[in-house]
């Protein structure tokens, strides 16, 4: 399954940092992306294959043309990760997950279980992700 498939990718991952002496905590490299809140929580990189590949190619037959509606027929996939939050991950801040405030850009979220008001579900913010909305979060950090 595609839980398994992450999970087997956070073990390697979270193995091989250990193996090369590195700091789990601070590391971001081929295996683990930057993610807030770093305990018990990790960005895992995922390959483009196996349960992962179907899953894309699932989402795309399904919402396709609402990305090359808003997207363009040139559109590229420039990231590809898993959110990994076990149990007793702190909460994240409300944020933004990218810097870049140009047209064009989509991100989709597929959780892999189901979500519960008690697990912390992601908050959307429509609209913010631009000039403006990057000012009001700063204001709103703690």
């Amino acid at each position: 399954s595609l839980a398994e498939f992450v999970d087997k990718h956070l073990a390697d991952g979270r193995r091989f940092v250990a193996e090369a002496g590195l700091d789990e905590a601070t590391y971001v490299g081929d295996v683990f992306g930057k993610v807030r809140c770093r305990k018990h929580r990790w960005d895992v990189k995922m390959p483009l294959e196996g349960p992962v590949l179907d899953a894309v190619t699932s989402l795309v037959s399904s919402l396709g043309r609402v990305f090359s509606e808003v997207l363009g027929q040139e559109a590229m996939l420039i990231e590809l990760s898993s959110i990994v939050s076990d149990p007793g991950a702190p909460q994240q801040p409300l944020h933004s997950d990218t810097k870049n405030h140009e047209p064009g850009m989509l991100s989709v979220l597929m959780p892999l279980q189901d979500v519960t008001p008690a697990m912390g579900p992601t908050v959307l913010c429509p609209r913010t992700h631009c000039e403006a909305g990057a000012i009001l979060l700063a204001r709103v950090k703690p």
